[in-house]
């Protein structure tokens, strides 16, 4: 049974907000600020209301109509920074074990495990971007690129087991500055220690203190809350006056809070609202998956409701949250796990209007991926009805990490959020054509007053070289030929729509995979691809003028009429190296990322264009 039966046939079970597709593509990038190009003042700035697009699924982003204008909240991301922080072997992958023998998880002396007393982190799954260390310029880069497209405001870095991670921080927070003062909209930070009272949360206390906070190093970064920095942390411990007074502080827990001016990581067993001293609604969290017993478990399942399981007691049945539980029980039709739907049941309760005066959203979580590999012989913890024991991840299912994966889910789960952070926050008005535009050739000045301008995020085309998991070696990535800088699109007089390119440095023509254009109309039907239309310099009239290049097309040849208002979609695309929309997150340079498409509204004279885009 394919994805598509799956969605048809269970549409009374997809939450309603993921049931049915959006009738009109929407958004993801932040407010755009790249430096070094002049533009008029007329000229608009495409937003976040210009990006649309749909995940493999065919689930499509929410339209400003939809998610309605913002409405001044945030929303939080759990970040880990311990990728080959403690120790680099493997990986050990628990998914391919299982796939070599799905009997592994019964047998603790198979020599597809490691050896338990070097206790090394195993991996759930395999990531997009491989099994990359966190200390990795290129995958930060392309992480927090992604951020800025999916609208997330602060990383919660998980810190709640004792180390801060400096060798990751030193790497990111760079990044990070570099594309606040770029303008764009770079997430903030702030650590999440540990929860409880356990020691190891004073000493990562001091630490950040003394790194960062006391210094005033990345200032701009700093999430605020009531005018401080805020710290999840315990204050009830022996710091000194400045440290105190400097911070906002929050305790952590877990899960919900029963305590005021206590904030919780994941909305597990079952989600709550976090409220200050005076009772005030400060935030909420959701969460991807849970290793707890789920509430509406079956009474006769031998687990009690909410209890903490581990992901791995999935393998023998229990009743656990995983990706696909929903309505009392897990779903186990084949792809499943790619829906969401725990997912998107916490997300609903979020949205809920007895919740609109929640201020801000955390949702767990990004990118764990790694699981300590405990046995009833190196196991110090838990009380092991099995000789294994994995506690927060275990496989596809029983784990609940966003980022995108190689195979399984692809990137559902990013474009979920994209849609949960819409419809939390609300989205600016989307930017639109509302004249011809009479520029022609890549040289032509005329360029500059063309609205709106698509601005994107350079910056990543610094070639990937860096270890991965030792059996990784390193992982080299020069794809990179042609940066895209800034985009237009203009409508002639003379019924020709006319795309511009501008990159980062001249343009070089090397293949088909060279400068490609992509478009998508709603009244045909796309290729495997998700697009109607291709353009290369092999199969179309271009023009290109040093980092300026230009495709002319007649708007018949578009099926659209440039004497009426029309919308469309289109992606600019340069030395892929697969026709899948993944390798528009890898491999060289997409504008927009990934399985996103910028929207382009002709409305002239005033007029609106169709937003009825499936």
């Amino acid at each position: 049974m394919n994805s598509k039966n799956i969605q048809k046939m269970n549409s009374k079970n997809i939450p309603s907000r993921n049931a049915a597709p959006a009738k009109a593509c929407a958004v993801a990038v932040a407010q755009f600020a790249l430096a070094g190009l002049s533009h008029g003042s007329a000229v608009e700035k495409a937003n976040l209301a210009n990006l649309c697009g749909r995940d493999h699924l065919g689930r499509e982003l929410v339209s400003f109509e939809e998610a309605g204008p913002e409405r001044g909240r945030q929303v939080g991301l759990f970040y880990y920074l311990w990728h080959g922080q403690h120790g680099t072997q493997g990986p050990y992958d628990i998914s391919k074990m299982e796939r070599e023998d799905p009997d592994v998880m019964d047998k603790p002396d198979s020599p597809l495990w490691p050896d338990p007393a070097h206790a090394p982190l195993l991996h759930w799954g395999e990531p997009l971007f491989g099994y990359y260390r966190s200390t990795d310029p290129w995958v930060l880069r392309r992480h927090v690129q992604m951020f800025i497209d999916a609208g997330i405001d602060v990383l919660y870095f998980d810190t709640t087991n004792g180390y801060h991670y400096r060798d990751t921080t030193e790497r990111l927070f760079p990044i990070l500055q570099e594309l606040h003062d770029r303008g764009f909209r770079a997430p903030k930070f702030c650590y999440y220690m540990a929860p409880a009272r356990r020691g190891c949360g004073t000493s990562n206390v001091l630490d950040v203190w003394d790194n960062y906070y006391s210094k005033g190093r990345y200032s701009d970064l700093y999430f605020k809350w009531d005018g401080k920095p805020v710290l999840i942390a315990h204050p009830d411990r022996p710091y000194r006056q400045e440290i105190l007074d400097f911070f906002t502080w929050r305790r952590p827990t877990w899960c919900c809070p029963d305590e005021p001016d206590t904030w919780y990581w994941a909305g597990m067993p079952a989600p709550n609202v976090a409220r200050d001293a005076s009772g005030r609604p400060e935030m909420l969290a959701l969460t991807v998956g849970s290793p707890h017993i789920a509430l509406d478990a079956p009474k006769d399942s031998g687990w009690t409701p909410g209890a903490t399981a581990g992901s791995g007691e999935g393998h023998w049945g229990a009743p656990i949250q995983g990706r696909s539980w929903h309505d009392g029980r897990r779903d186990t039709r084949p792809d499943a796990t790619h829906y969401g739907f725990f997912f998107q049941d916490q997300i609903d309760w979020a949205l809920d209007a007895k919740r609109d005066d929640v201020p801000l959203a955390f949702v767990c979580q990004w990118n764990e991926w790694l699981v300590p590999f405990l046995t009833r012989k190196t196991n110090t913890l838990y009380n092991l009805r099995h000789w294994i024991n994995l506690q927060d991840e275990y496989n596809e299912e029983f784990s609940r990490d966003i980022e995108p994966m190689k195979g399984g889910y692809k990137d559902a789960y990013y474009f979920q959020l994209m849609n949960f952070v819409r419809r939390f926050k609300g989205l600016p008005p989307p930017a639109r054509a509302r004249t011809f535009a009479e520029a022609r050739g890549a040289d032509d000045a005329r360029w500059e007053a063309v609205s709106p301008v698509y601005e994107e995020i350079t910056g990543d085309s610094q070639p990937r070289n860096h270890p991965g998991y030792d059996a990784c070696g390193t992982y080299v990535n020069d794809t990179v030929v042609n940066e895209f800088a800034a985009l237009r699109v203009a409508v002639g007089a003379d019924g020709v729509v006319r795309f511009l390119a501008e990159t980062s440095q001249p343009v070089r023509l090397a293949d088909e995979k060279s400068m490609n254009l992509f478009v998508r109309i709603a009244s045909r039907k796309p290729d495997a691809m998700g697009y109607t239309h291709r353009f290369t310099p092999r199969s179309s009239a271009f023009d290109s003028q040093g980092n300026r290049f230009v495709y002319a097309i007649p708007a018949s040849a578009l099926g659209v009429d440039a004497a009426k208002a029309f919308s469309l979609e289109f992606k600019w695309s340069d030395n892929r190296q697969a026709d899948d929309p993944m390798d528009f997150y890898v491999h060289g340079d997409a504008a927009p990322r990934g399985r996103l498409n910028w929207r382009f509204d002709f409305a002239p004279d005033g007029g609106s264009a169709s937003v009825n885009q499936k």
